[in-house]
């Protein structure tokens, strides 16, 4: 059975001590067939180079099979600054608020 949308909220940081957690729960909507994953940045305060190389790692994967892959609420400035550093906005959509 193919599910349409999910949503997932992140946890305050992501980083070394956690990346991989990070990627498997989202890989685990992947395998339940969804076809539209969101990610709740709301809570997300910290973020390394390691979580950002998961966040692209993810995208590269939903995009292989499909699935609409897409950040929200990316409120922390220091995060946006990264983002928008690196030029995440040409690999991932997201939205600050």
């Amino acid at each position: 059975m193919k599910i349409e949308k999910r949503s997932t909220v992140m946890p305050e940081k992501i980083d070394r001590s956690n990346s991989h957690e990070v990627k498997q729960s989202i890989l685990n909507l992947l395998e339940e067939g969804t076809k539209y994953v969101e990610v709740d940045f709301t809570n997300v305060k910290r973020i390394d180079s390691l979580g950002l190389g998961t966040l692209l790692v993810l995208q590269n994967k939903m995009k292989e099979n499909n699935v609409k892959f897409r950040l929200t609420n990316v409120q922390n400035k220091s995060i946006q600054t990264m983002f928008n550093a690196v030029q995440l906005y040409n690999v991932i959509d997201y939205e600050t608020e």
